[in-house]
């Protein structure tokens, strides 16, 4: 609870600094920059931001605070007290949007897009990535609210004896942890739709929860299926194609008994050729996409270092760099790749 009532003296100032600070406003000539009070006193009232950071800023944890100081002047609190009390930590979530508003959540999409770009893992790897953090926030989020209802429904005493029963420690510091471990265990049950049993609903209004908690977690975990399947498959159609190929082959080389021996050589090859021809053609498949601009510039960076290392391009010293790029360029779209097995003898000097 302390730490909650900072919180709320934090938003409040937040609030007071805002009206201190310069801000963009869209002009005729480009965006403006205003630093005068009165300005900037006009651009927070008159915008959505002012309504939204009063009613995300309420001090729930002051009044909470207080009401407890008072409550406990008595023996036994009145129902109005105690029922005021439930009411104001219904306002808890509310400053869940404020927290959501101050880390700016489109920026940590854009950082995790900047940081895609920067480590440049592999896009199938990263997509899940993005997936399991959403759905981890998703329970996260359900997670809070569940302990919201169930600290509303439910006295302290319950609570203390819910959390004894899981051999927890009454330790306020600890408390926090082991309530968030509980909840988050709960919620994964529900959205994963094991359920073992061992953590359940208590009374009606965790009930209605649990219910919610369903739906929600038939959506997320039938988008983490969707995802997962979309990527097995892909996975799978590039596997089964080139499994076709190798066991049409297989089947023909069984049938004509070649030795085992040789079966493999050639089974070995027929795999690799097979996968070097079908990146290939997604090689130009995805190429046929790009404007030719771009698509010479891929080329270039995908085969021009071949070329540009052979002797004929080295000597072209007499022309400019750019129509060696231009040469360079076209002779890499010109190129065609051709597999060999190995210890194959591609060309000698007679032939030559």
């Amino acid at each position: 609870l302390p730490f909650e009532v900072f919180l709320d003296i934090f938003f409040l100032i937040e609030i007071v600094c805002t009206f201190l600070t310069g801000v963009k406003t869209p002009g005729l000539h480009g965006d403006d920059y205003v630093d005068t009070l009165r300005g900037v006193a006009y651009n927070y009232v008159s915008t959505w931001q002012l309504p939204f950071d009063l009613v995300t800023s309420i001090p729930v944890a002051v009044l909470e605070f207080s009401m407890q100081a008072a409550c406990t002047q008595f023996s036994t609190p009145d129902g109005a007290a105690v029922a005021g009390l439930k009411f104001v930590r219904m306002l808890k979530p509310l400053r869940m949007l404020k927290m959501l508003r101050l880390v700016k959540t489109v920026k940590i999409l854009q950082a995790m897009d900047w940081f895609e770009s920067l480590v440049r893992p592999p896009p199938m790897l990263f997509k899940m990535l993005r997936v399991f953090l959403g759905i981890w926030f998703m329970v996260h989020i359900t997670a809070c609210f569940y302990w919201l209802v169930k600290n509303l429904s439910e006295t302290e005493e319950e609570i203390e004896i819910f959390l004894e029963r899981y051999g927890y420690s009454d330790h306020e510091a600890e408390q926090t942890v082991q309530k968030y471990i509980l909840s988050a265990y709960f919620i994964n049950s529900i959205f994963t739709t094991i359920g073992f049993g061992d953590v359940s609903a208590e009374n009606e209004y965790e009930m209605l929860f649990t219910i919610m908690g369903m739906y929600i977690g038939t959506l997320v975990f039938g988008t983490l299926l969707s995802e997962v399947q979309s990527i097995v498959s892909d996975i799978r159609d590039d596997s089964r194609a080139v499994g076709r190929v190798v066991q049409s082959v297989q089947d023909y080389l069984r049938e004509q008994k070649v030795p085992g021996k040789l079966e493999k050589k050639i089974l070995t090859w027929v795999l690799f050729d097979v996968a070097e021809k079908r990146q290939q053609r997604r090689e130009m498949n995805v190429l046929s996409t790009m404007p030719e601009n771009l698509g010479n510039q891929v080329i270039l960076h995908t085969r021009g270092q071949h070329i540009g290392s052979m002797d004929f391009v080295w000597g072209l010293t007499t022309i400019a760099g750019s129509e060696v790029e231009s040469l360079v360029t076209e002779l890499a779209k010109r190129m065609i790749s051709v597999n060999f097995p190995q210890d194959h003898l591609i060309t000698d000097k007679k032939s030559a």
